[in-house]
């Protein structure tokens, strides 16, 4: 939903650019969705899928372009 995802010099941005897989079975997340409208949307969506939610701030989530990350199996 446009609005609640900050992203500098513009009005918005998307979810798409505030995660990124850690593991398999992590991702990484660039800050909390609690204000988010659709935070039990996208927790259930991590849940149903087995995936961990790691917050790296507490601070409202901003869009800081994918987040790839380097790991082995």
């Amino acid at each position: 939903e446009p609005g609640y995802i900050s992203l500098e010099g513009q009005k918005y941005g998307f979810i798409g650019g505030t995660n990124g897989s850690l593991s398999n079975n992590e991702s990484i997340i660039s800050g909390v969705i609690d204000n988010h409208p659709n935070k039990n949307e996208i927790l259930n969506f991590f849940k149903k899928n087995k995936v961990k939610l790691i917050f790296l701030s507490k601070k409202p989530i901003l869009d800081i372009g994918t987040i790839i990350t380097l790991y082995s199996h």
